[in-house]
């Protein structure tokens, strides 16, 4: 199992998508999903057509985010190394983050540029 790697691949409508490969023996172990040292999901990976990729989708539940930072990590079968995570930011904890402070400031200078068009096309 040591050649497994997970990818993620993408994140839409509350679901997290990915990729793993270096499956050996046509079989793939079954990935075991994990929030705060505790069994959040258990996936059985998809073989791709390719035949050489197997497809994975966890899909977030709700009840398990709060605020602050939760960071889902990815195993395979018994094996303790962790193949990927994924933190999901929420709440409080986000209002301090520079990504969120950059989308806000964002928001604000678009609200900003719709006034000022809105001005000029008034005082014409």
């Amino acid at each position: 199992m040591s050649a497994l790697k997970l990818s993620n691949t993408s994140v839409s409508g509350g679901t997290w998508r990915g990729v793993l490969t270096g499956v050996t023996g046509g079989v793939a172990p079954e990935i075991n999903v994990t929030l705060n040292d505790r069994a959040v999901g258990t996936l059985q990976p998809e073989k791709m057509p390719d035949g050489s990729q197997w497809a994975v989708a966890f899909e977030f539940e709700g009840a398990h985010l709060s605020d602050g930072v939760q960071t889902y990590l990815f195993t395979a079968g018994d094996d303790p190394r962790v193949l990927a995570s994924y933190a999901i930011l929420s709440g409080d904890a986000a209002s301090d983050d520079l990504r969120a402070e950059l989308d806000l400031l964002r928001a604000e200078l678009d609200l900003l540029k719709r006034a000022f068009r809105r001005h000029c096309v008034e005082t014409r």
